[in-house]
């Protein structure tokens, strides 16, 4: 790494050198983009423009080499990933949040994501402690979260009242899903609607089909058109076909 005070000082140098244009910057501040620079190759990320954040990818660098890399360097901060976000106090993940899941929970359904970009932010973040796993135990119960097959999440889930249903006996959780499977959710819902992890609740809903006492309805295609009052050849020329799943 070669500090300068301008940019073109870049130019005479190695195309292996590397280059942080300095000039005018407070040694603080030198100090800050110096480690910056250098935490982003020890994990795979790069600084954006104004040297304030890292980028990268997970894609090349998967969310747990990124959080192994972060532990190392002890590095506090926020890992911002597409659908939620991470806390780390001293390298430690302190909280996670993925839509309305929080927790273990949360971090579990981030852990799934194998592509998409992520952003880190450096710095203490004030937080309130949500998980208090390790890492190595938080890596475990997200592998083990993400084992077997996930149905689409836009299935609604649909109660089937056959034989021996009301002589059954069902798990605390089992009954939860059914419970809202009874009010029209979708899987979607009821994963975000209860507590559990969810490799836990898709495990039950899996379950639950074998018995036969829930079944799949996939989602609806819905076409919505444009009614402006206009002749009929031209409103054929205007109509907009939107599928949305319901």
């Amino acid at each position: 790494m070669v500090l300068g005070d301008r940019p073109e000082d870049e130019a005479a140098l190695p195309e292996a050198a590397a280059f942080l244009s300095v000039g005018g910057l407070e040694a603080p501040e030198i100090a800050r983009r110096l480690l910056l620079v250098l935490l982003g190759r020890e994990i795979g990320a790069a600084p954006d423009a104004s040297l304030a954040t890292l980028v990268g990818d997970l894609a090349q660098t998967p969310l747990i080499e990124l959080l192994r890399g972060l532990d190392a360097a002890g590095t506090s901060g926020r890992i911002d990933l597409r659908g939620g976000s991470l806390l780390l106090q001293r390298g430690a993940v302190i909280a996670a949040a993925a839509g309305p899941a929080r927790g273990l929970k949360a971090f579990c359904r981030l852990g799934r994501l194998h592509e998409g970009p992520f952003r880190f932010v450096p710095g203490e973040l004030p937080a309130r402690r949500e998980i208090e796993e390790g890492l190595d135990a938080l890596v475990l119960a997200a592998i083990e979260d993400s084992l077997g097959e996930f149905p689409d999440p836009r299935v609604r889930l649909e109660v089937e009242l056959g034989p021996g249903f009301f002589a059954s006996p069902f798990s605390p959780l089992q009954q939860r899903i059914l419970g809202a499977a009874q009010r029209g959710a979708t899987l979607r819902q009821i994963l975000d609607g209860l507590p559990d992890r969810d490799g836990e609740i898709v495990a039950e809903v899996l379950r639950l089909e074998e018995r036969g006492f829930l079944v799949r309805r996939e989602p609806a295609v819905q076409i919505v058109t444009d009614s402006t009052a206009a002749p009929r050849h031209r409103r054929r020329a205007a109509h907009r076909k939107i599928f949305s799943a319901l």
